[in-house]
């Protein structure tokens, strides 16, 4: 037996304690890394759709593996027949690539994963599944500075709890909702809360009407109220921009395109305002009843990047503590930002709020996935 052969199989056999199954880890190529899109060793739920980066200093060939099962190595990239070439020294490669068509997704059952990077110089003939021994074997063959390999572990967390659906309608409608002071929208409104005691308000148009929903597991709970009203008149509010034409929301409904007035209820209101090539604004202002109009001038980031926001929970959307709106489970917004660094937390009733801190570059189509485990 070779010497090469029996430093790999040494490494193989001694990583097995430090690693969800033995690996690979003999070759010498430099710079090779891999990491997880919102950083390694992060808990992914079953069905979440994952996204990372892959590279090496020089030019080579990449392979990607998840590791779910003790010594098997599930190819993950490249996804077809045809291998994936670094150039090196940059950011890496994306998967998944743009326009590529492929989503990776989270399958159970819960405990730890492990994507598993092998950095080539020449082009390998893998299999869609192999054993590390196997993949060992193969690597006998080449020089040890002809290939490297890394890795990013994950945990799988165990399916989140069946949710339950609540259906507010209210006479008049518009009412602002609060669920557990978190604000999900106006009603009429259907939201997914997590089992448990909450407290609900809903307030506006001179009402206000509080009460606790206690829920459980897959229940379906529906709340039709007629509250008495003051009569208030409608009060106007002005919002303009820098520079003009942005397109302006109120409580995720679009209303004008600035400069304009618009018109509502006194109260509490979330107020975006969107314009290609702009980064997307919002704030909660409070429209009062009063002769003249009150209003806000905003002045907007030029935006050449934009970050695609999805959350495993029905949330309420915050970007670098700006209100967005309302974020159903599953799907997908993207958002056009200014480079550097953003900060995006996604709060729901009845969950943990999640944070996530990104660097972004210039040009950059970046993803991310948020999670908001039960409390």
């Amino acid at each position: 037996m070779s010497w090469r052969k029996l430093a790999v199989l040494a490494l193989v056999f001694g990583l097995a304690l430090a690693q969800p199954a033995p690996l690979p880890r003999g070759g010498t190529l430099a710079g090779v890394w891999i990491e997880l899109q919102g950083g390694c060793d992060r808990v992914l739920t079953p069905g979440e759709t994952i996204a990372f980066r892959a590279g090496v200093s020089g030019a080579a060939y990449l392979y990607v593996f998840d590791v779910r099962a003790p010594d098997v190595l599930v190819r993950l990239v490249p996804r077809g027949e045809a291998p994936v070439r670094s150039a090196g020294g940059g950011e890496g490669v994306r998967f998944p690539q743009p326009g590529a068509g492929v989503r990776y997704q989270v399958t159970g059952p819960s405990g730890e994963g492990y994507l598993y990077l092998l950095a080539t110089r020449v082009p390998l003939a893998l299999p869609p599944e192999v054993s590390a021994l196997e993949l060992a074997r193969l690597l006998d063959g080449l020089d040890f500075a002809s290939w490297g390999a890394a890795g990013c572990r994950y945990r799988v967390a165990a399916p989140p709890t069946a949710q339950a659906v609540v259906a507010i309608e209210t006479e008049p409608a518009g009412l602002t909702v609060y669920v557990d002071g978190v604000h999900l929208g106006a009603s009429p409104l259907t939201a997914s809360l997590a089992p448990g005691v909450h407290r609900l308000r809903l307030e506006g148009a001179g009402a206000l009407h509080e009460q606790t929903l206690r829920l459980a597991p897959g229940d379906r709970f529906s709340l039709r109220l007629r509250l008495p009203i003051e009569a208030l008149p409608v009060a106007r509010f002005a919002v303009s921009s820098a520079p003009d034409g942005a397109w302006a929301y109120l409580d995720g409904r679009y209303v004008c395109a600035t400069p304009c007035e618009l018109e509502a209820r006194p109260g509490v209101h979330l107020l975006r305002l969107e314009r290609p090539g702009q980064q997307v604004w919002g704030a909660y202002v409070r429209i009062a009843t009063q002769d003249a109009a009150s209003g806000i001038t905003v002045t907007l980031k030029e935006a050449s990047a934009t970050l695609t926001v999805r959350t495993d929970a029905d949330a309420a959307l915050f970007l670098d503590g700006m209100p967005l709106g309302w974020l159903r489970a599953g799907e997908a917004r993207t958002l056009p930002v200014a480079p550097g660094w953003h900060e995006v937390v996604a709060l729901a009733p009845g969950r943990e709020a999640a944070r996530e801190r990104i660097l972004i570059l210039d040009g950059d189509r970046e993803e991310m996935e948020l999670d908001l485990d039960a409390l």
